[in-house]
């Protein structure tokens, strides 16, 4: 069973961090599987035109150094949840200095067709690939979720953070614990933490999750910290391993938990989910 509490999963700070960079491609599964989640996110292998989301304008209420009654983080002196992530279509105006100075998942999402390979003998697309919400999805993914600040949010394939930021900086969470395979884009979210002053109220952990022992790690997590609702992008093949099957369907759904599905529905499983937005589901 896996430990949670002696360095595997690792836990990251602003103090403990190393340039080691992390493989991108850590699993595989068959194209058919990225192929309907690519459209999502940039142009699909058919290269239809996706057209760019409206910008999103930051918080018009005045800002200070207190709290808000919701308990949201007061952003005085710190960065703002929607300054601090770039979404995918805001990559192809980047400079490409600003573009290097991001974990090189990015600058896979930055190529126009990023999962057309024509080598033989490459490897299938990965089994969870970074697909990152945009930031508006993850506004209204809380919202839908009802995150406030007796919520301790557990986000499930967290990449840059960008979930577990939005709930405690806008929602005012009580905590937020990320988890994720990529140590590079950990690291930023670690980072992005402290810029957006939430490093108090969020933890992020590298751990590979595919495999029994590691979700079962997870059921302890869920008990021993209190979470209260689950965040996650899972491919189909991984939803259907008996493990991860097991642990939604029957743990969450037992404990009583809010899921929420991010890019991906998780009907198939789950059944019809309790409410949806762009880009999400409540189960």
């Amino acid at each position: 069973m896996a430990d949670w509490s002696s360095g595997q999963p690792s836990r990251l700070t602003l103090a403990d961090r190393d340039d080691t960079e992390s493989d991108l491609c850590a699993f595989s599964v068959p194209g058919s599987i990225v192929s309907a989640v690519l459209p999502l996110v940039c142009a699909s292998p058919n290269r239809i035109p996706i057209s760019r989301p409206p910008r999103l304008s930051p918080m018009a209420t005045p800002l200070t150094n207190e709290p808000s009654h919701s308990g949201a983080t007061a952003l005085t002196q710190c960065k703002d949840f929607l300054d601090v992530f770039p979404d995918t279509f805001d990559l192809e105006d980047l400079r490409p200095a600003e573009l290097d100075s991001l974990p090189s998942a990015f600058r896979v999402l930055a190529d126009p067709f990023p999962f057309e390979d024509s080598r033989e003998g490459q490897e299938e697309a990965q089994l969870a690939p970074f697909l990152p919400s945009t930031k508006k999805t993850c506004l209204d993914a809380c919202l839908l979720a009802g995150i406030g600040p007796d919520d301790v949010v557990l986000d499930i394939g967290c990449g840059d953070g960008r979930v577990c930021i939005c709930a405690t900086q806008r929602f005012g969470a009580r905590l937020a614990i990320g988890i994720d395979y990529d140590r590079e884009l950990v690291e930023m979210a670690v980072r992005v933490s402290g810029e957006c002053g939430v490093a108090d109220r969020t933890e992020f952990l590298t751990q590979d999750l595919d495999s029994a022992e590691a979700v079962d790690g997870l059921r302890e997590l869920v008990l021993s910290r209190g979470i209260t609702a689950v965040f996650m992008v899972l491919c189909g093949e991984m939803e259907r391993r008996p493990y991860w099957q097991g642990f939604l369907r029957e743990f969450c759904v037992g404990q009583g938990l809010k899921i929420v599905a991010m890019i991906i529905d998780k009907n198939e499983l789950m059944g019809a989910p309790k409410a949806t937005c762009p880009g999400a589901w409540l189960y």
